[in-house]
């Protein structure tokens, strides 16, 4: 017998406010989707947790996604700093 994984199409985005001049970090919000639910999500290679939100400053962060079958997702995602004039 052989067993055959499905394909997944799990895929995940992310979205930030920018950083305001008056303050130094923003919480990056992530959501996955079309994979098999509990996802789980993670940032820059860090360990997988349930909670889907990051609190990050300014920079460049890929936010990954995986589904209750291992299938992972990832998303590149800038938290841009306002600077003042």
């Amino acid at each position: 017998m052989t067993i055959k994984q499905l394909a997944s199409n799990i895929t995940v985005t992310a979205t930030a406010p920018d950083v305001k001049c008056s303050e130094t970090t923003a919480t990056i919000t992530a959501t996955a989707s079309n994979g098999t639910i509990p996802y789980l999500y993670a940032i820059d290679g860090g360990a997988f947790q349930a909670v889907n939100t990051f609190v990050k400053g300014a920079g460049t962060y890929k936010v990954s996604a995986k589904d209750a079958n291992g299938c992972i997702a990832d998303f590149n995602i800038t938290v841009k700093a306002i600077v003042s004039d």
